[in-house]
């Protein structure tokens, strides 16, 4: 794959919408540049197509009563949106609400019927505490569990920490 001499090659859809835009500007000063940038291009839409071209949407809650009385800072949210925004998802919503049943189905159901979002994180709520409802609601707007996921989030968070298997994560479709 031809590589421009100054210039390190990454895989990110991001570099590669900068380098169509700089195309334009590039093209009556150097031909031969163009070329080098245009193949790179079709390097990376062939073999990046599906993450460049599909636009996934994502959605995170935070439920925390103390958080959305304003007497704690989110920090989950964001790191949340961090990862999936770096994974290529484009955060399109994000809440801080009470740990309250009635308002997590609420906006998990706003989040999926009206926004239409491809993927819904929710952070809080998950542990032993009577108002950690998160599950519940989650679950009361599925149609479908997949339970394979959280216990991959497990497998995962226990290489961190032992107190990982408190929690009761699920996860599912919805439409």
């Amino acid at each position: 794959m031809p590589r421009l001499p100054h210039e390190e090659v990454t895989n990110s859809p991001e570099t590669l919408i900068k380098k169509v835009h700089s195309v334009g500007s590039m093209w009556a000063s150097t031909p031969t540049r163009i070329i080098e940038t245009l193949v790179q291009i079709k390097y990376y839409v062939n073999h990046f197509e599906k993450r460049i071209f599909m636009d996934y949407t994502a959605a995170v809650i935070t439920a925390s009563d103390l958080g959305s009385q304003g007497k704690r800072i989110d920090t989950s949210g964001p790191a949340v949106c961090k990862m999936i925004e770096d994974a290529g998802f484009h955060v399109i919503h994000t809440a801080i609400i009470p740990d309250e049943q009635a308002e997590i189905q609420k906006m998990l159901i706003y989040c999926a019927d009206e926004l239409h979002a491809n993927l819904i994180l929710t952070t809080g709520g998950t542990g032993l505490s009577p108002r950690d409802v998160t599950p519940e609601a989650t679950l009361a707007v599925l149609d479908r569990e997949i339970r394979a996921i959280p216990v991959a989030m497990w497998v995962e968070s226990l290489k961190v920490t032992p107190r990982a298997m408190l929690s009761r994560a699920v996860a599912g479709t919805r439409g």
